[in-house]
């Protein structure tokens, strides 16, 4: 019998990522790139935003990439075209922050 994961869905999470930390770091392939627009979004945003498709650990996650990952990734793949980062490997670790008042764990990412 072949076992399957329950997926509640398929965004990338804090528990993806297990206790990474900056100096111990999960490896994830960015795998596709999209350009989602402000209304299309799951949550509320005055902007369109690029999504990020993950290979990690043999799964698909989706990820809204922050602005200070997507100026790392950036810095380090090149700004001409995003189809450049497909099948490129990438660093994430999660950082506990104050986001407006309280305290919530950060995805952040670089290249590997």
């Amino acid at each position: 019998m072949k076992i399957q994961k329950i997926v509640i869905d398929d965004f990338l999470t804090v528990e993806h990522i297990g206790g990474a930390t900056k100096s111990n770091p999960v490896t994830a392939v960015i795998k596709d790139i999209e350009l989602v627009e402000a209304k299309a979004m799951p949550f509320t945003s005055d902007k369109d935003r690029y999504q990020l498709i993950l290979e990690l650990d043999d799964e698909e996650v989706k990820w809204f990439a922050n602005k200070t990952s997507l100026k790392a990734l950036r810095s380090g793949f090149g700004t001409n075209a995003v189809d450049d980062w497909i099948n490129k490997e990438i660093q994430l670790w999660s950082v506990e922050e104050n986001v407006q008042g309280k305290p919530k764990q950060v995805i952040y990412a670089d290249i590997a």
